[in-house]
């Protein structure tokens, strides 16, 4: 029971978290399942499925074959749906059930490209894990079996990593972000995983620097800066003032060929502080940009989901639980709070300042359509009304 949620809905799963990475490949998506998990994806954890589909497949897993552990019929299933749509690669996905009975998706896809001759690989997802963990396996699965190893180096060449709807939304933050980096003077060779394509994965190690704009794409960015020696940032850019901040930290990151983390100035001794709910990237970009514009009063980043050192400052807050959270607003230290609108279902936030930013993660399509544009005029105003 410690991990009993009374206000706040299920956060999304692996299994979402690596779809959402996957959606814009053209690939084949097995979710190994009784039928609920693919709904649930598709229903409530992908605003693109609206305008557009993609192939997933859902095995609907019977009782016999999970007590039995007989996977035939769906390799044979799967084995028919991928001669008949001839993908660039095929994925299995785990759900709770696998890894309840402890199925083996690598073994089951080892088997099925030996069958087919089509690249095929298990991620280890249980439903059980954040969709960032999700995110993190296909990014580091797809980027392992298609990126080019001896691709030359591109100058002012960048790679997004960590971009899904779940974190920025069902609206045009991806195509922002790249113009921010146009602006910055450097361009986007790869979109790890929005309006991507394998092509660019391939290309994806000879890239200048890697931008991470959630804490999803860390995981791969360090890969990337220990096998390539591609630096990396961390950030978003916020506000009015993010893509000037953003060229010059990636422009410093070029120059030295080391990974630059941005720090913030620190406090000052207001004690009306401001409480960030969120991705953990997002959480330290908006503390950067609140700082860059002369907020003097403690920002305190909190996240259900990752709690990265690098990113981290004196202060910050982990929450395992619901209950960690309602903790914190109880401390009398927060006298604002931005983050999802499902917040302000608990008690204890409807006696402080609350600042809607939704995470789709959290809210699901509740409010997929109104995460703000995060370069423009939503998010400065937002800032404005922190200060």
């Amino acid at each position: 029971m410690g991990k009993l949620s009374v206000y706040l809905p299920p956060f999304a799963g692996d299994y979402s978290g690596a779809c959402a990475a996957l959606f814009d490949f053209r690939c084949l998506i097995v979710l190994c399942d009784a039928a609920c998990c693919t709904k649930n994806y598709i229903e409530y954890d992908e605003p693109r499925w609206h305008r557009r589909k993609t192939t997933t497949l859902c095995a609907q897993l019977r009782t016999l074959e999970v007590t039995l552990g007989d996977d035939r019929r769906l390799l044979r299933q799967t084995v028919e749906a991928a001669l008949a749509q001839r993908p660039d690669f095929v994925v299995l996905l785990g759900s709770p059930v696998p890894a309840i009975v402890g199925m083996d998706l690598e073994g089951m896809a080892r088997e099925l490209e030996a069958q087919t001759g089509i690249p095929a690989m298990g991620l280890e997802t249980s439903g059980f894990s954040s969709y960032q963990r999700g995110i993190e396996l296909a990014l580091d699965g797809v980027y392992r079996r298609f990126g080019d190893r001896q691709r030359p180096r591109q100058p002012r060449v960048v790679n997004l990593l960590g971009a899904t709807p779940l974190d920025l939304g069902a609206g045009n933050n991806a195509g922002l972000l790249r113009e921010a980096v146009a602006q910055a003077g450097f361009s986007v060779g790869c979109c790890m995983a929005m309006d991507c394509t394998l092509e660019q994965v391939r290309h994806a190690p000879g890239a200048a620097v890697n931008l991470v704009v959630s804490a999803a794409g860390l995981s791969l960015a360090r890969k990337m800066e220990r096998e390539m020696g591609i630096p990396y940032v961390p950030f978003l850019p916020l506000g009015a003032g993010g893509a000037q901040a953003l060229g010059d930290l990636l422009e410093r990151a070029v120059e030295t060929g080391r990974s630059q983390i941005p720090a913030p100035a620190p406090a000052g001794n207001a004690e009306d502080g401001i409480l960030l709910v969120g991705d953990q990237v997002m959480t330290h970009s908006m503390r950067l940009a609140l700082r860059a514009m002369g907020c003097a009063r403690p920002v305190v980043g909190g996240s259900f989901f990752t709690a990265d050192p690098d990113l981290a400052q004196p202060g910050d807050l982990f929450f395992q639980r619901e209950a960690d959270l309602i903790r914190a607003l109880r401390s009398g230290q927060f006298a604002a709070l931005v983050g999802d609108p499902l917040l302000a279902r608990i008690p204890e936030s409807r006696e402080r300042k609350l600042c809607p930013l939704p995470h789709p993660a959290v809210s699901s399509r509740l409010h997929w359509d109104e995460v703000p544009d995060l370069t423009g005029g939503e998010m400065e105003r937002l800032l404005q009304e922190l200060l």
